[in-house]
């Protein structure tokens, strides 16, 4: 650029959160004119100045300034107050407002017969906030901190292999509040996955919990041997390892499966190339 012509500012318009310093499309139309009057010279203190007051905002509210939220102002059905189910999974998506701001959290929980919590938010609920509304012992807590795929292009990856466990036990009824040794699966459970959202996160981690529990049915519903000979044996073994790959085709379609139940899901493409990649390995 020459000197005299516009700065240049890295990033698109769709992609603030990579370089605005914590600054929001909200924050800036809420603040404009000053931040317009503070000039090219005064501009990255005023900008540093309003994301401090909003995170101190934040932690008063009690979400402990943990997260770097991208405030999207879009409705959404997997809801701030409330979860949306998923068919007959047993599992639920939402926002991590359901756990935050919900005035009777245990009563919400119970209605709806969650018996474990998956949170991939970046806002760490406090254990002593679910024994003060009574769940501890009822209702598990599993935390698993997912960043942004603009921040972390991994970081759903490195994680989904134990998000996928613990809702895998969770839907079978598996007592997650007890030791690994004492649990006993019940064969019937409900798991709740929540991410900063309800939109992104949570809804790739349900595809890949439902595509891996559609496998765990198919395997149920087949057929033991009955004494065929080895080479109608290697070729069944073949044939079940072929059916067992998961494709893109398949992820595609468990996203649209899981937005049958939750309108507003809209899992970015990041997150799904991660599940995929995790898919290929399982």
């Amino acid at each position: 650029f020459q000197r005299h012509s516009w700065r240049y500012i890295h990033g698109a318009a769709d992609d603030h959160e990579s370089w605005a310093r914590g600054l929001t499309p909200h924050l800036f139309w809420e603040k404009h004119d000053q931040l317009l009057n503070a000039g090219p010279d005064l501009i990255a203190e005023e900008v540093a100045a309003l994301v401090r007051d909003r995170r101190a905002r934040e932690e008063a509210l009690g979400l402990a300034g943990e997260r770097r939220q991208l405030d999207q102002r879009v409705s959404t059905a997997a809801g701030r107050r409330e979860l949306s189910w998923i068919g007959d999974f047993g599992l639920a998506v939402g926002s991590v407002d359901v756990l935050l701001r919900d005035s009777d959290l245990a009563r919400s929980l119970t209605v709806g017969g969650v018996t474990a919590v998956l949170n991939c938010s970046g806002v760490c609920v406090r254990k002593k906030f679910f024994e003060e509304s009574g769940l501890e012992g009822t209702v598990a807590l599993k935390q698993l901190r997912v960043e942004s795929h603009k921040y972390d292009r991994l970081s759903l990856q490195r994680v989904l292999g134990e998000a996928c466990d613990f809702a895998l036990k969770g839907v079978s009824g598996l007592n997650l509040t007890a030791t690994e040794e004492e649990g006993e699966g019940s064969g019937e459970g409900k798991v709740a996955i929540v991410c900063d959202d309800g939109q992104d996160t949570a809804p790739s981690v349900a595809a890949a919990v439902c595509l891996l529990l559609k496998r765990q049915r198919r395997r149920r519903r087949r057929p033991s041997g009955n004494g065929s000979s080895s080479s109608s044996e290697n070729d069944s073994d073949s044939d079940s390892e072929q059916e067992q790959r998961f494709t893109k085709e398949d992820v595609k379609n468990a996203v649209s499966w899981v937005a049958g139940f939750c309108p507003a899901a809209h899992p970015s493409r990041g997150n799904l190339k991660q599940v995929y990649n995790f898919l290929r390995t399982v």
